[in-house]
């Protein structure tokens, strides 16, 4: 099921919590981070091989039937 989600919302989109992930463990990193290349890594260590749930999609799905 494809679930609309309104534009240029991105406290609607779970995806944006991932992101925030990453980036707040980039922020622990940073002195730790001397390229591009350093960044990219911490940030792939910070959301891969992780399990997400989204519970912003869940509240979305239970205001809106299908």
């Amino acid at each position: 099921t494809c679930i609309l989600l309104a534009p240029h919302a991105p406290e609607q989109n779970p995806i944006e919590d991932i992101w925030l992930q990453g980036k707040q463990w980039v922020r622990e990193k940073y002195n730790e981070c001397h390229s591009f290349k350093d960044v990219t890594t911490y940030f792939l260590e910070a959301i891969e091989g992780r399990r997400f749930s989204f519970p912003k999609l869940a509240a979305y799905r239970r205001s809106h039937s299908f």
